[in-house]
């Protein structure tokens, strides 16, 4: 596992650089007119490194030798100047609040900016294009791509429908899942921005798998459905794994998209069900449930990290 998780790291130490790079843009051109979309930004955007640079740190937890404690030492020393980089912002945060309040004030706008669909029941920075995706029924929409296990959509396969999208598609960009339980692993590659799943019902249609960490996986690819790129939306969808309390971490769904929407979604698994992994995420009148304790938690709304 040694092998894989250096694999890991190395994914998630090049997003967490990229997000080093926005940040360093984002002070570059900063404006004190919009200096609250960019005090949003940076927080967001070294919170994630410093997550990403976790995972490092988990993925190397069994590995024993120098090599392992050596990465682990570096891992903590960049978490450590993350850190400080997170309570400059902060600081001058406040200093901009004493020279210009209307400019840094802090705040946290979830909902609003919905009159074009007559609902403010999502965050301002969800389009109206998305909204009335939101809000309209499958019969009601007009699908980029259809799929259907009994034939009557394009593609059978999730995975199919996926690698079939060109480079130069529209966004948002809505894939029509039809009920049925769709046994496949499938990931949302950080090129493919804003993809939208809409199913039948989280009942319905069913994304599910099996991978676990008993069987030799590491907890960062043990999830049924991963999605890397922003801008992901998923309405009317269930995801699950059904490894089982036996098989440790067993994750059912994965997520790093920032500004992503989750709507009546359901998530269901062992342990590490849902894992909201970073970046600003949204979800409402979803469910996360763990049948080994018979439990369960309703979101509704709530936002991992929101503007």
């Amino acid at each position: 596992m040694a092998k894989r998780g250096l694999e890991i790291c190395d994914m998630k130490i090049h997003t967490a650089m990229n997000d080093l790079n926005r940040s360093v843009a984002e002070i570059d051109k900063f404006d004190p007119a919009t200096g609250d979309k960019s005090i949003d930004n940076l927080k967001t955007w070294l919170e994630a490194t410093l997550t990403f640079q976790e995972v490092c740190v988990d993925a190397f937890a069994n590995t024993t030798g120098p090599d392992g404690h050596k990465m682990r030492e570096i891992l903590t020393l960049s978490g450590m100047a993350a850190c400080n980089c997170l309570a400059m912002v902060d600081g001058w945060t406040r200093i901009m609040q004493k020279t210009n309040p209307s400019a840094a004030a802090p705040h946290r706008r979830l909902l609003g900016g919905g009159a074009s669909t007559g609902t403010n029941d999502f965050p301002g920075w969800v389009t109206p294009t998305q909204r009335k995706l939101l809000a309209s029924a499958p019969a009601d929409i007009k699908p980029d791509i259809t799929v259907a296990q009994d034939g009557s959509g394009q593609f059978k396969t999730i995975n199919d429908a996926i690698k079939s999208i060109g480079a130069n598609y529209k966004v948002p960009f809505v894939i029509y899942i039809k009920a049925g339980v769709y046994n496949e692993q499938v990931i949302i590659r950080n090129e493919l921005v804003g993809i939208m799943f809409i199913g039948d019902g989280p009942n319905n249609t069913r994304i599910t798998g099996n991978k676990n960490y008993r069987d030799g996986f590491q907890t960062q690819d043990t999830p049924t459905v991963a999605v890397l790129a922003p801008g992901f939306i998923a309405k009317d969808m269930g995801f699950e794994n059904t490894a089982g309390p036996e098989g440790f971490q067993v994750v059912a769904f994965l997520t790093q998209s920032d500004y992503s929407v989750y709507y009546n979604c359901q998530f269901h698994g062992y342990q590490d069900t849902l894992c909201p992994l970073a970046y600003r995420q949204f979800y409402r009148d979803c469910v996360i449930s763990v049948p080994s304790t018979l439990s369960s938690v309703s979101l509704a709304p709530f936002s991992r990290t929101a503007p």
